[in-house]
């Protein structure tokens, strides 16, 4: 890919460069190291968000909702491919465009693509934007670009890291404006009053801010403090626990009648699951299993079809994925990118999730799962599987 560079920048120079921005300082600061994040050498851009008095409930329905009107913007193929109610996820699969350079007789942009991931607590909202690439139009010909080799420091800045790279400066300028805009309009849309809204250059060019607390939330009459105890009160669902007794008062009928024979039974199923744990391993209930267990950014999921260890097909979701429920059923979600051959799995009617920390040759989790029907992806997007969870073992 590095072949195409000399003709990219060329192009860039002559299309995207005018002789002002040519003499555009590159050694602003707000550019240089520590505006473009990696982690384990991946362009991530993060942003916590702290917001006293908000409930998970209302950040949520907020953001989906944002979100949404995000994808929208440039009518490409845009939107939110899933949400989690219960681990408090929306992850969307953006394809917006980024202008460099606008006159009557030319446009100068590429397609960025990516993935915004939305994560809300109580009181927290997280955005991830990752697995950036680009789609530039080079002499009336598509070419596709990674951001680790387009905005990463090893390539837009110089050896000493105090000037950006010319050829590679206007991207890294645009994306970075991109971001702090897009952060911005979470700013906006988490705050309860217009006069409490922080003034843009607070967020602006603060790329390594990690975190912003959303102060003076309580300006309007409490709305969202009030629609947070109706929402903490729904979502334990009182109603649920006779849904979950309803099977204890069956198992009992079942073993007062032949209670010898119930027993052994029961006795005997665990016994069998135990025997298929690897060594090292042990079963535990999903319950015990945490959103944050397999968190992007921590290490990598990896689908295993098949269980001969010599006749394996592993794929690992390089678009991430998390812990899910559908229709009351614990579920894992994996993200695929649309470069990703995934016939193999799609052909599966059983497969398990494997989590590797970040580092590590050993599995800490793993899912058993079962394939529950899933849309097949837009041409250009990510395509996305769920598996209902029916065993889970983890490292002793």
């Amino acid at each position: 890919m590095r072949k195409n560079y000399t003709l990219l920048i060329i192009l860039g120079l002559l299309a995207g460069f005018s002789p002002s921005l040519l003499a555009q300082d590159l050694a602003d600061p707000k550019y240089l190291e520590g505006a473009v994040p990696e982690v384990n050498g991946k362009v991530v851009f993060s942003k916590d968000f702290n917001i006293p008095g908000m409930s998970k409930e209302e950040i949520m329905s907020r953001t989906e909702t944002w979100m949404d009107a995000l994808m929208k913007q440039n009518q490409n193929n845009s939107r939110i491919v899933f949400t989690d109610a219960d681990a408090g996820n929306v992850v969307a699969s953006a394809d917006h465009y980024i202008v460099f350079s606008h006159t009557a007789l030319a446009l100068d942009r590429t397609r960025m693509i990516f993935i915004l991931t939305a994560t809300a607590k109580p009181e927290n909202l997280k955005l991830e934007i990752d697995k950036i690439r680009y789609i530039y139009n080079e002499g009336g010909k598509e070419e596709t670009y990674p951001a680790e080799e387009m905005i990463s420091d090893d390539y837009a800045l110089n050896k000493a890291h105090t000037k950006l790279s010319r050829g590679f400066a206007k991207w890294r300028r645009k994306t970075v404006d991109y971001v702090d805009s897009l952060f911005l309009g979470a700013v906006n849309m988490l705050r309860e009053t217009e006069q409490s809204r922080r003034n843009e250059a607070d967020i602006m060019g603060a790329n390594r801010q990690t975190t912003i607390v959303i102060a003076n939330n309580t300006e309007s009459p409490a709305a969202a403090p009030v629609e947070a105890k109706p929402s903490e009160t729904v979502q334990p669902v009182v109603k649920a626990e006779p849904v979950v007794q309803e099977p204890k008062p069956v198992v009992e009928e079942k073993q007062a009648a032949p209670a010898p024979t119930t027993v052994p039974a029961v006795v005997a199923e665990p016994a069998q699951q135990t025997s298929n744990v690897p060594e090292g391993y042990r079963e535990v209930d999903i319950d015990s299993i945490t959103p944050e267990s397999i968190a992007a950014g921590k290490g990598r999921l990896v689908i295993a079809i098949g269980t001969d260890i010599f006749n394996m097909t592993t794929l690992t979701a390089e678009a991430g994925g998390s812990l899910g429920n559908q229709q009351d059923k614990a579920v894992v979600y994996t993200i695929f990118t649309p470069e990703q051959d995934v016939t193999s799995l799609q052909k599966a009617d059983k497969y398990s999730v494997r989590f590797y920390p970040n580092g590590s040759d050993k599995p800490t989790v793993i899912f058993d799962c079962k394939k529950l029907p899933s849309q097949p992806a837009m041409q250009g997007m990510p395509q996305m599987f769920a598996g209902e969870v029916e065993r889970v073992i983890v490292s002793k």
